[in-house]
């Protein structure tokens, strides 16, 4: 498919999409609900590169605002059932989720924010990840499970790091309402384990550059 949209900073771009995979939403009353995830980015991981990019569309009802403020504890009264506005946290959750979804394996490491413009209860949105970096490295990670006395056990490997814009349009007029910039680790098995950069070989702080 091609389609005309934006980036983060609200560029027109034309991209050349396909199908990526189902994201499952539960929207409150409505209850479960399938968003198709479209675009370049590899499944895996494995071959990706700048310039690629995910995307999914979504709604958030008001039962789901009524359910998040709960949940965190927000009463600011500009999402209660009158003013209706989708809390800007809720908005930006979908970036992991879509992540997760074609790497499923990765670890998200940082998300700035910047919210230009209200989304409210109903409307639809398109939540969309574009890479603009990618950057191999070599980690040493502590074994939080080894039985070695003294010496901790230390194992050596290599991951890819992403960085990406973020951006939530306003389907309605194409209007970018959140944009950001995010980082990620892609590699299986990291879970909570602590990464230390080593540093020198293959360029500044031991990253190399994967175009």
């Amino acid at each position: 498919m091609i389609r005309l949209s934006k980036n983060a900073f609200n560029t027109p771009i034309i991209n050349i999409s396909k199908p990526l995979g189902v994201l499952q939403f539960k929207n409150g009353d409505e209850g479960t609900v399938e968003g198709l995830v479209e675009g370049t980015l590899p499944m895996n991981g494995v071959g990706v590169a700048t310039g690629q990019f995910a995307e999914v569309k979504r709604t958030f009802p008001q039962s789901s605002i009524e359910a998040f403020t709960s949940l965190t504890g927000d009463s600011n009264p500009i999402h209660s059932s009158s003013s209706k506005i989708v809390p800007g946290i809720l908005l930006c959750s979908t970036f992991p989720s879509l992540l997760s979804c074609i790497l499923p394996d990765c670890v998200y490491r940082s998300q700035t924010l910047k919210f230009a413009s209200p989304v409210f209860a109903g409307q639809e949105v398109l939540v969309r990840i574009d890479v603009n970096n990618v950057k191999a490295l070599r980690v040493a990670r502590k074994n939080l499970d080894t039985q070695t006395q003294g010496d901790e056990a230390v194992a050596r490997e290599n991951v890819l790091v992403l960085k990406f814009e973020t951006s939530v349009l306003r389907v309605k007029d194409g209007i970018c309402v959140l944009a950001g910039v995010g980082e990620a680790v892609v590699k299986g098995g990291l879970g909570l384990a602590e990464l230390v950069e080593e540093r020198g070989g293959g360029g500044e702080d031991g990253e190399d550059d994967v175009r």
